[in-house]
């Protein structure tokens, strides 16, 4: 209220509370000025800071079937921004399942913001990580010596050894044979077979060997 007269004229500026975080600040007075005859105060008013969004989500994660869903991933942002020298940090994050395979889906949870507010000055949505990899595990076929009797047959009884299996993962239909019916110095073989606790996924990869 009030007014100004004859050609005497504001300067200056408004200026509010101090303060980043979300919140209401009153509007002050500030640098205003209309000069050494006036009192100029400030009725009402104020600056509203409300949370800004972003979305976060991980990195891709890549690692070698180990039969868990443990995932050491990294928090990045998806969406949005975060402002001035605000970071993210912490988190926890794991595979949905343990099985090898790409376009794997990590979650993300337990993720902070360090904005000096306890992260409130956001509004946070986490989504999942769906370009991560689980490697198939490398597992190493030997076959092992075996001696018998001529019967015309390659079929050899003796174990083939095993290396590389994860946790309590088992190979079905293991067997190894000779490259030969014939008698004398022969050669042991290990054919293609699967490996895994589950056909459908094939969590590792057979290196044979002779």
């Amino acid at each position: 209220s009030g007014e100004l007269l004859g050609s005497d004229s504001l300067s200056g500026s408004l200026s509010r509370e101090p303060g980043k975080n979300v919140g209401t600040y009153a509007i002050t007075v500030g640098s205003l000025t209309a000069g050494s005859n006036y009192v100029i105060s400030v009725s009402g008013g104020s600056l509203s800071i409300t949370p800004r969004a972003v979305t976060i989500s991980s990195s891709d994660v890549v690692k070698v079937y180990d039969g868990t869903t443990a995932a050491i991933g990294n928090a990045v942002v998806a969406g949005g921004s975060l402002a001035g020298g605000d970071s993210l940090r912490g988190g926890s994050f794991s595979f949905d399942d343990a099985n090898a395979g790409s376009g794997k889906t990590v979650s993300v949870a337990g993720v902070q913001i360090n904005d000096g507010n306890g992260g409130a000055n956001y509004n946070v949505s986490v989504v999942p990580n769906t370009t991560s990899t689980i490697n198939k595990a490398v597992v190493t076929l030997t076959p092992t010596t075996d001696t018998r009797v001529y019967d015309g047959t390659t079929q050899s009884s003796a174990a083939v050894a095993i290396d590389g299996l994860v946790g309590g993962d088992s190979i079905t239909g293991l067997k190894q044979e000779f490259e030969s019916a014939d008698g004398g110095t022969r050669i042991n073989t290990v054919p293609v077979v699967h490996c895994g606790d589950n056909a459908a996924s094939a969590n590792c990869k057979q290196v044979s060997e002779t």
